[in-house]
């Protein structure tokens, strides 16, 4: 039989037997009530299970190492409770999505050489057309070739700013594509000569540190101090 200790049950009945180290487990779990009385096998003596364990807690870290354990008086235990968890970290907030603000390409009044030079072409083929009448047709096609590879040319540059960062995408079929995002962004420089700069028409210029002077640049379009204010809108509302 293992064990020295039986529980006396409220009914007559006993319950074990159990060793030491279970009785203390029951005690320090709530399972077992201090004022539970306990037979010892060996002595075949009856005490409750706070006179059999006393355990040193808080409140008797004044007594000396070797008092007996005959002179403290019983104490009722207190139930374990286990420590709380540390409070989890709040979630980071979730980040804006990534939303297009603007949308352009090069603007269509710096491609009026490409539309002089298409209306050359089919004024010629028409004038000519008194002496040779298919030029007005062979004209009529080259000024529409024209018009349409100035489109196409107008097309294969976009330029984007969005909610994150600025982007040039190049090219129709095969693609390439430069951007900074804002908060990489240290200078924006806006070029406008000539005729077109008075329609405000011009470069801009997106510059980090470290990077080449033209990392990304907005070529020939419309409003450039508008995009300017904006990015720098944006820029600041990154920070906050």
């Amino acid at each position: 039989m293992k064990g020295d200790w039986f529980i006396l049950l409220p009914d007559g009945k006993r319950e074990g037997p159990y060793e030491e180290g279970e009785l203390l487990d029951f005690l320090e779990s709530g399972e077992l009530s201090p004022d539970t009385p306990c037979l010892h096998i060996s002595s075949n003596r009856v005490a409750s299970a706070a006179e059999w364990f006393h355990v040193i807690d808080a409140d008797d870290s004044h007594e000396p190492d070797d008092a007996p354990s005959s002179t403290a008086a019983p104490r009722t235990r207190q139930p374990w409770v286990p420590a709380p968890f540390p409070d989890e970290k709040p979630a980071p907030p979730k980040p804006l999505p990534d939303r297009v603000i603007y949308r352009g390409h090069p603007s269509i009044l710096t491609y009026w050489r490409t539309g002089l030079f298409a209306f050359v072409l089919a004024g010629g083929g028409f004038h000519l057309s008194d002496w040779h009448p298919e030029t007005s047709a062979l004209g009529l096609i080259a000024a529409l070739i024209v018009l349409l590879w100035g489109s196409l040319n107008r097309l294969s540059h976009c330029y984007l700013i969005t909610t994150r960062r600025v982007e040039v995408i190049t090219g129709l079929i095969a693609r390439s594509s430069r951007e900074l995002r804002h908060h990489d962004i240290r200078s924006i420089n806006v070029e406008r000569r000539g005729l077109s700069g008075l329609l405000g028409i011009g470069n801009i210029i997106f510059s980090a540190t470290g990077g080449r002077e033209d990392d990304v640049a907005f070529l020939r379009v419309r409003r450039t101090d508008s995009l300017k204010d904006l990015v720098r809108k944006l820029q600041a509302r990154a920070t906050h």
